[in-house]
Protein backbone atom coordinates (compact mmCIF):
# COMPACT_ATOMS: atom_id res chain seq x y z
CA UNK A 1 0.00 0.00 0.00
CA UNK A 2 1.21 3.45 -0.86
CA UNK A 3 -1.29 6.08 0.32
CA UNK A 4 -4.11 5.66 2.79
CA UNK A 5 -6.81 3.01 2.92
CA UNK A 6 -9.48 1.78 5.30
CA UNK A 7 -9.99 -1.97 5.55
CA UNK A 8 -12.97 -3.90 6.92
CA UNK A 9 -11.89 -7.54 6.73
CA UNK A 10 -14.14 -10.52 7.41
CA UNK A 11 -12.54 -13.24 9.50
CA UNK A 12 -11.56 -16.37 7.55
CA UNK A 13 -10.00 -19.20 9.53
CA UNK A 14 -6.49 -20.05 8.29
CA UNK A 15 -6.61 -17.25 5.71
CA UNK A 16 -4.87 -14.17 7.13
CA UNK A 17 -5.08 -10.91 5.23
CA UNK A 18 -1.88 -8.84 5.02
CA UNK A 19 -1.45 -5.20 4.06
CA UNK A 20 2.10 -4.60 2.93
CA UNK A 21 3.70 -1.15 3.08
CA UNK A 22 7.23 -0.08 2.30
CA UNK A 23 8.40 -0.48 5.90
CA UNK A 24 5.88 -2.64 7.77
CA UNK A 25 3.15 -5.24 7.26
CA UNK A 26 -0.25 -5.40 8.97
CA UNK A 27 -1.48 -8.97 9.46
CA UNK A 28 -5.22 -9.35 10.03
CA UNK A 29 -7.74 -12.09 10.68
CA UNK A 30 -10.96 -10.04 10.79
CA UNK A 31 -11.07 -6.41 11.77
CA UNK A 32 -11.53 -2.77 10.74
CA UNK A 33 -8.49 -0.51 10.59
CA UNK A 34 -6.84 2.39 8.78
CA UNK A 35 -3.33 2.45 7.30
CA UNK A 36 -1.62 5.68 6.21
CA UNK A 37 1.57 4.93 4.26
CA UNK A 38 2.30 7.75 1.82
CA UNK A 39 5.70 7.50 0.14
CA UNK A 40 6.46 11.19 0.84
CA UNK A 41 5.53 11.01 4.53
CA UNK A 42 8.20 10.37 7.14
CA UNK A 43 5.83 8.14 9.12
CA UNK A 44 3.49 5.21 8.61
CA UNK A 45 0.43 5.01 10.87
CA UNK A 46 -2.00 2.21 11.65
CA UNK A 47 -5.12 2.71 13.79
CA UNK A 48 -7.50 -0.07 14.82
CA UNK A 49 -11.26 0.38 15.16
CA UNK A 50 -12.21 -3.20 16.02
CA UNK A 51 -10.70 -6.66 16.09
CA UNK A 52 -6.97 -7.27 16.40
CA UNK A 53 -3.98 -6.84 14.10
CA UNK A 54 -0.33 -7.80 14.32
CA UNK A 55 2.32 -5.36 13.11
CA UNK A 56 5.44 -6.93 11.63
CA UNK A 57 8.61 -5.39 10.28
CA UNK A 58 9.79 -6.25 6.76
CA UNK A 59 11.87 -9.13 8.18
CA UNK A 60 8.69 -10.74 9.54
CA UNK A 61 9.47 -9.94 13.17
CA UNK A 62 6.49 -9.08 15.38
CA UNK A 63 6.64 -5.42 16.42
CA UNK A 64 3.36 -5.34 18.33
CA UNK A 65 -0.31 -6.17 18.38
CA UNK A 66 -3.10 -3.64 18.31
CA UNK A 67 -6.42 -3.87 20.10
CA UNK A 68 -9.43 -1.62 19.42
CA UNK A 69 -8.56 2.09 19.69
CA UNK A 70 -4.82 1.42 19.55
CA UNK A 71 -2.56 3.32 17.18
CA UNK A 72 1.00 2.71 16.11
CA UNK A 73 3.35 4.95 14.18
CA UNK A 74 6.65 4.09 12.53
CA UNK A 75 9.20 6.83 11.90
CA UNK A 76 10.71 5.64 8.60
CA UNK A 77 13.90 7.67 9.16
CA UNK A 78 14.77 6.31 12.59
CA UNK A 79 12.96 2.96 12.50
CA UNK A 80 11.33 3.79 15.85
CA UNK A 81 7.77 2.81 16.69
CA UNK A 82 5.38 4.78 18.88
CA UNK A 83 2.33 2.96 20.18
CA UNK A 84 -0.63 4.55 21.91
CA UNK A 85 -3.51 2.69 23.49
CA UNK A 86 -7.05 3.90 24.06
CA UNK A 87 -7.39 6.80 21.68
CA UNK A 88 -10.38 7.64 19.51
CA UNK A 89 -9.34 5.56 16.49
CA UNK A 90 -12.39 6.75 14.54
CA UNK A 91 -10.65 10.09 13.91
CA UNK A 92 -8.09 8.33 11.71
CA UNK A 93 -10.72 7.01 9.30
CA UNK A 94 -13.18 9.92 9.13
CA UNK A 95 -11.88 10.73 5.63
CA UNK A 96 -13.85 7.78 4.28
CA UNK A 97 -17.08 9.51 5.34
CA UNK A 98 -15.87 12.75 3.71
CA UNK A 99 -14.70 14.38 6.90
CA UNK A 100 -11.16 15.45 7.76
CA UNK A 101 -10.31 15.74 11.46
CA UNK A 102 -7.26 17.45 12.95
CA UNK A 103 -6.51 16.64 16.56
CA UNK A 104 -3.61 18.63 18.04
CA UNK A 105 -1.65 18.47 14.76
CA UNK A 106 1.32 20.53 13.61
CA UNK A 107 1.02 23.03 10.76
CA UNK A 108 3.18 20.76 8.59
CA UNK A 109 0.79 17.85 9.14
CA UNK A 110 -2.28 20.02 8.51
CA UNK A 111 -0.89 21.40 5.23
CA UNK A 112 0.06 17.91 3.99
CA UNK A 113 -3.45 16.62 4.68
CA UNK A 114 -5.04 19.68 3.07
CA UNK A 115 -2.96 19.07 -0.07
CA UNK A 116 -4.36 15.57 -0.34
CA UNK A 117 -7.92 16.53 0.63
CA UNK A 118 -8.23 19.37 -1.90
CA UNK A 119 -5.88 17.96 -4.57
CA UNK A 120 -3.54 20.97 -4.53
CA UNK A 121 0.16 21.65 -4.05
CA UNK A 122 0.86 23.87 -1.06
CA UNK A 123 4.14 25.76 -0.79
CA UNK A 124 4.86 27.07 2.71
CA UNK A 125 7.37 29.83 3.30
CA UNK A 126 7.96 31.21 6.72
CA UNK A 127 8.92 30.52 10.26
CA UNK A 128 8.08 27.16 11.79
CA UNK A 129 4.91 27.36 13.82
CA UNK A 130 4.85 25.63 17.19
CA UNK A 131 1.07 25.88 17.25
CA UNK A 132 -1.12 22.81 16.95
CA UNK A 133 -4.51 22.65 15.32
CA UNK A 134 -7.73 20.89 16.30
CA UNK A 135 -10.73 21.19 14.00
CA UNK A 136 -12.95 19.35 11.54
CA UNK A 137 -13.35 19.89 7.80
CA UNK A 138 -16.58 18.72 6.19
CA UNK A 139 -17.90 21.07 3.51
CA UNK A 140 -15.59 24.07 3.91
CA UNK A 141 -13.73 25.33 0.89
CA UNK A 142 -9.95 25.54 0.86
CA UNK A 143 -10.23 29.33 1.12
CA UNK A 144 -12.40 29.00 4.26
CA UNK A 145 -9.87 26.65 5.86
CA UNK A 146 -6.98 28.99 5.03
CA UNK A 147 -8.91 31.82 6.67
CA UNK A 148 -9.29 29.68 9.81
CA UNK A 149 -5.55 28.99 9.82
CA UNK A 150 -4.97 32.74 9.38
CA UNK A 151 -6.83 33.42 12.65
CA UNK A 152 -4.47 31.10 14.55
CA UNK A 153 -1.25 31.64 12.58
CA UNK A 154 -1.21 34.92 10.62
CA UNK A 155 -0.54 34.14 6.95
CA UNK A 156 -0.85 35.56 3.44
CA UNK A 157 -1.97 33.08 0.81
CA UNK A 158 -2.66 32.97 -2.90
CA UNK A 159 -4.51 30.27 -4.80
CA UNK A 160 -3.69 29.85 -8.48
CA UNK A 161 -5.40 26.79 -9.91
CA UNK A 162 -3.95 23.79 -8.10
CA UNK A 163 -1.07 25.76 -6.56
CA UNK A 164 -1.33 27.42 -3.18
CA UNK A 165 1.41 29.69 -1.84
CA UNK A 166 1.36 30.47 1.88
CA UNK A 167 3.70 32.96 3.52
CA UNK A 168 3.90 33.54 7.24
CA UNK A 169 3.21 37.15 8.25
CA UNK A 170 5.84 36.69 10.97
CA UNK A 171 9.23 36.18 9.33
Amino acid sequence: LEGEAFFDVVKKVNMPFTVQTSHLDVVVKGTAFDVSAYADDAKIEVSLLRGKVAIKDKKGQLVGELKPNDWIQLDKRTGRYTQIRQLDAVQYSTWKSEELVFENESLESVLKKLERWYGVDIAWKGAESDRHYTYKVKTESLREILELINVITPIHYTIAGKSVAIVSKKQ
